[in-house]
């Protein structure tokens, strides 16, 4: 992986990932404040690599599901992973969609 032109991007967004996980690390992006409660955690972890994409701005993300309703850029959000699953750019590994997961979860709160 070292040597592919884009081994390092991965690695990055890897070790990214690992941090933003980590439970003394899980501070809501949209809050401010740590995620103490497993069920109002929510993690959107890497959803494009496309740098112009809007929903790029959204990969790693650390939601207290709480907060949902205070996010400025809910519909954003929405509009974004909307029309990327309509470009069907997504792509699933396996039967599990990660993206219409975490829309659905986040258009389902309050």
């Amino acid at each position: 992986m070292e040597k592919h032109s884009l081994g390092s991007k991965v690695s990055a967004f890897l070790d990214k990932m690992i941090f933003k996980t980590r439970p003394e690390n899980r501070i809501c992006d949209i809050g401010g404040n740590i995620i103490d409660l497993p069920e109002n955690y929510l993690f959107i972890s890497l959803l494009t690599s496309d740098e112009t994409d809007k929903l790029y701005t959204f990969n790693m993300m650390n939601i207290d599901i709480r907060n949902i309703s205070i996010w400025p850029e809910l519909q954003d959000f929405i509009a974004a992973a909307e029309r990327f699953l309509e470009k069907e750019k997504w792509e699933s590994i396996g039967s599990f969609n990660e993206l219409e997961y975490v829309l659905e979860k986040i258009k389902s709160c309050p």
